[in-house]
């Protein structure tokens, strides 16, 4: 598999759960030169599961994955956090790997 994700809410709210996640382009250069690494996103999910903002806060290699995770996550849908009931934004951290498949 070429990526996988993972997040976590901040302390003390929801877990983020991602209900629609696309797959983010692999860098030809990084393909053709066999490197893999991975992409931490600080992101802000809105009341209606969109994405509301994203930043890189962390990548190894640096510089190599980030546009390509930027690029994706703006096309993922989150299940809102919810407070008393109603639907909130909500502040995470997630963590895109790039890994490529072994044949």
């Amino acid at each position: 598999m070429e990526r996988g994700a993972e997040g976590a809410g901040g302390a003390g709210s929801d877990p983020l759960i991602v209900l629609f996640r696309g797959v983010p382009e692999y860098p030809a250069a990084a393909r053709r030169r066999g490197i893999e690494g991975w992409v931490r996103l600080e992101l802000t999910v809105t009341a209606t599961g969109l994405l509301g903002d994203a930043r890189v806060v962390a990548a190894s290699p640096r510089d190599t994955f980030d546009e390509s995770a930027l690029e994706v996550i703006r096309r993922w849908h989150f299940k809102p956090a919810f407070r008393e009931g109603r639907a909130v934004e909500q502040r995470a951290t997630l963590t895109m790997e790039f890994r490529l498949k072994r044949r």
